[in-house]
């Protein structure tokens, strides 16, 4: 017996949580990876990272057959929108993780500035909080928990400015300014997978509300 439309759609929403917790997990792993220089671990993210892609395209092509033989109104077609939105926010995190770990891949170096990494770990630790919250703003429907990622996004970017400045103040070798090169790119990746998840806390106030105002909810 063919499954009726909000079983259908019910199944994509669960499997958009999926795919959510492969990128938030993706997103700690290779923040880790590039702490620890874990070569092993930076290929497991990379690897994953194709997983996310084909739940991308599996997703999408779930809502599109919806779309074309449903034609649903009101809050389904808010929810359809809402999914199609989240994939390309999901996905794109997925390769920013992806790039961070492959820099985890490139030559280490032995003498980190302390300053620099303990920065840079609390910059991380936010933006996997926000990667979470998001999540579970889609899962519980949580327009209040989106309000949220606007408080942390904003310090997590002024640990990302004062990341670089402190980069820009760094006076060394090759092998340490190589190093600091790959820190920057590393640090904004992390800015812009937390720019992706208050992307999709626009979405899901969006979607609790119906409300367009709800899309710009970031200063």
């Amino acid at each position: 017996m063919r499954k009726s439309f909000h079983e259908e759609l019910g199944d994509l929403r669960k499997d958009v949580l999926v795919m959510g917790r492969v990128v938030e997990e993706n997103v700690a792993r290779a923040v880790e990876s590039l702490l620890d220089r874990n070569s092993s671990l930076a290929d497991q993210v990379i690897e994953s990272d194709k997983k996310i892609d084909r739940m991308d395209m599996k997703i999408e092509q779930g809502c599109m057959v919806l779309l074309a033989r449903q034609q649903p109104v009101a809050v389904d077609l808010r929810m359809i929108n809402t999914i199609l939105r989240m994939i390309i926010h999901l996905e794109r995190m997925g390769d920013l993780a992806a790039n961070i770990a492959q820099i985890a891949k490139e030559p280490t170096f032995d003498h980190y500035p302390s300053r620099i990494i303990d920065l840079f770990q609390e910059m991380a630790g936010l933006v996997q909080d926000l990667v979470g919250r998001s999540l579970r703003a889609f899962a519980d429907e949580d327009r209040r928990l989106t309000l949220s990622l606007n408080d942390l996004d904003k310090p997590s970017d002024e640990l990302y400015h004062q990341l670089i400045r402190e980069f820009g103040q760094l006076h060394g070798d090759e092998e340490l300014m190589n190093w600091a090169t790959t820190m920057v790119l590393a640090s904004r990746y992390l800015e812009r997978i937390a720019d992706h998840a208050v992307s999709i806390g626009e979405r899901v106030a969006y979607l609790v509300t119906g409300n367009y105002a709800d899309l710009h909810i970031v200063d």
